[in-house]
């Protein structure tokens, strides 16, 4: 063995008798152990996420691509089965919404939606417009008090 490897390892075999004898340095590296072990597990389990992640994206993927093989041939392919199916559906798909006062919405056709976001879009503007109209009132009649408040000082001023 070379000088330096001896070295090393003498000091690494003081630092082992020096744990071994004081047991607050043993505490302290069980502390460090542990806090390793608990970073290290976490790591784990985040990069097991990013792989499961991954794949289930590969696999949404591999069957969007046989989809389209599938369209362009012809031939029908199985787009979902049983459990993806018992997953994607949702309780109020094609079913009356109930809002939160208890009342049954029903859904709307897209004309319908179309023509309420209009009516909306409309009232909205019309209140914008007697809110302009309201200000424009104050601002003139703010105007002529100020006008009447001056020519009232003038008139004032003149009498002296």
């Amino acid at each position: 063995m070379s000088k330096k490897q001896l070295k090393a390892l003498e000091a690494k075999e003081a630092l082992e008798e020096s744990i071994e004898d004081n047991p607050a340095v043993a505490e302290r590296q069980k502390i460090l152990d542990d806090k390793k072990a608990a970073r290290e597990k976490l790591i784990e389990e985040r990069q097991k996420a990013i792989a499961d992640k991954k794949a289930a994206a590969a696999e949404k993927r591999q069957k969007m691509l046989d989809e389209r093989e599938a369209k362009k041939n012809g031939t029908v392919i199985e787009k979902e089965s049983t459990e993806d199916q018992n997953k994607t559906t949702t309780p109020d798909s094609d079913k009356d919404k109930t809002t939160e006062n208890g009342n049954v919405e029903k859904k709307l056709t897209p004309e319908e939606t179309r023509q309420k976001a209009i009516d909306d879009r409309n009232k909205k503007i019309e209140e914008r417009k007697k809110a302009l109209e309201e200000k424009k009132k104050k601002l003139a009649a703010d105007k002529e008090a100020a006008k009447k408040a001056k020519e009232e000082k003038t008139e004032t001023e003149k009498k002296e």
